[in-house]
């Protein structure tokens, strides 16, 4: 990530600017090389949870993920004070040649973000959209349910209505029987004095 090829950058500057041997740059730079890729597999492994169904257990896996990243950032930093300690370059002490040329600025960044990511804020609001879903797609289903209820209810309905009435074409001719032999002005006042 950019982030690390930025402090990688910074670190390489320090070391040959403060003499440092090729082979113990070599090892910084793969040291934070390989704290790159395992961090982004920490990133990869967050996200898969996130999107796998179901919340049970998700805060506590990402509280346990969490601490993975706490546990890498000091693995990086006291392997690399570790690879410092093997230079024959100078007469500093560990300290001075961390504080000389390590990353720190890097570390105390990545820690203040994953003090935020600790914060739990990301695993509570995914299992609350989570329950959320839940709760949408039940509604949903109940509706569908009352709907297809509905449609029969209607069908019910309708079959009644023809067996007590018959269909609006039978109530039609009768009608028409019953007042045809009238003249069409007495026809209207029936059927004004009869709207049946």
């Amino acid at each position: 990530m950019e982030d690390v090829d930025d402090a990688r950058e910074l670190v390489e500057q320090r070391m040959r600017a403060t003499g440092f041997e090729e082979d113990i740059l070599d090892k910084v730079l793969d040291l934070l090389e390989r704290f790159d890729t395992d961090r982004e597999k920490l990133f990869e492994e967050m996200l898969s949870k996130l999107e796998q169904p179901g919340y049970d257990g998700l805060t506590d896996r990402w509280e346990t993920n969490c601490e993975q990243a706490e546990a890498l950032m000091e693995r990086l930093e006291s392997d690399i004070r570790s690879v410092l300690e093997d230079s024959q370059a100078n007469a500093m002490s560990v300290d001075e040649r961390w504080t000389a040329v390590g990353p720190r600025d890097f570390l105390a960044g990545e820690r203040k973000i994953w003090a935020q990511v600790a914060r739990l804020d990301v695993p509570e609001v995914a299992t609350l959209m989570s329950k959320v879903l839940e709760a949408d797609l039940a509604l949903i289903k109940k509706c569908e349910e009352d709907l297809k209820n509905a449609r029969s209810n209607d069908a019910i309905v309708e079959q009644l209505l023809l067996k007590n009435f018959g269909s609006i074409q039978d109530t039609v001719k009768s009608l028409l029987v019953k007042y045809l032999p009238t003249s069409g002005a007495r026809l209207i006042v029936l059927f004004m004095k009869d709207p049946s």
